[in-house]
């Protein structure tokens, strides 16, 4: 193991170590022997939120819509909360892999739908129609505002939590305004990489599913 992957495993279990939420899975214990390199977390019988979107079992066993509200609504504090909306909505990865070693974030990849009003085309396919249209344009709007270019246009959490509870209280001109008026930025800089998404890579199997 290279000395540049070695120190990047020793800063992952400092940060996850010191994690501590009621929607994510605090770390139990690691094992570094050879070229060997885990993180143990406790059990999870419902498997982890990354599992689902992207892991073996997504196909087999599909989020419904009404789960995925609930996650979205439970776990709506921390970083690039927009992003993990995103990857939830539609099952995408934050970061796709281009030809010619780019990467596109999740973010750029939703604007001109949004730009658009499709935002049928965000949601997973696999859902195949199955979920609520008012909430699902919520919800991507939500995820615009919180990966707004301009950090102090983005809400608080309890706004975010206000807003996906009482969706109504979103469906406001004014919001929408801000939120068309930063796609557009967004579309004009397509090739800059935000921050938020470079620095954010899934969430390594932490989030959990609750019983519902």
């Amino acid at each position: 193991m290279s000395a540049k992957a070695e120190m990047e495993f020793a800063v992952e279990v400092e940060i996850l170590g010191r994690v501590r939420h009621k929607n994510l899975l605090g770390l139990r214990g690691f094992y570094a022997g050879g070229n060997e390199r885990l993180i143990v977390y406790d059990y999870m019988p419902n498997h982890s939120l990354i599992a689902h979107l992207h892991g073996q079992i997504a196909e087999d066993c599909v989020l419904d819509w009404n789960r995925r509200m609930n996650i979205m609504i439970g776990s709506a504090e921390g970083i690039a909360f927009g992003i993990l909306l995103l990857e939830i909505i539609s099952a995408k990865k934050p970061l796709q892999k281009l030809p010619g070693g780019l990467r596109r974030g999740i973010v750029h990849w939703a604007t001109p739908h949004v730009q658009k009003g499709a935002f049928d085309h965000i949601v997973d396919p696999r859902l195949k129609g199955r979920y609520d249209r008012a909430q699902l344009k919520l919800v991507v709007m939500i995820a615009m505002r919180c990966s707004d270019s301009n950090v102090e246009n983005r809400p608080t959490m309890m706004e975010v939590v206000e807003w996906l509870i009482n969706g109504g209280l979103w469906r406001t001109k004014e919001v929408e305004d801000m939120v068309d008026e930063d796609v557009n930025v967004k579309e004009k800089n397509h090739n800059d990489m935000d921050d938020d998404e470079n620095n954010y890579d899934g969430h390594n199997g932490m989030e959990k599913l609750n019983e519902t």
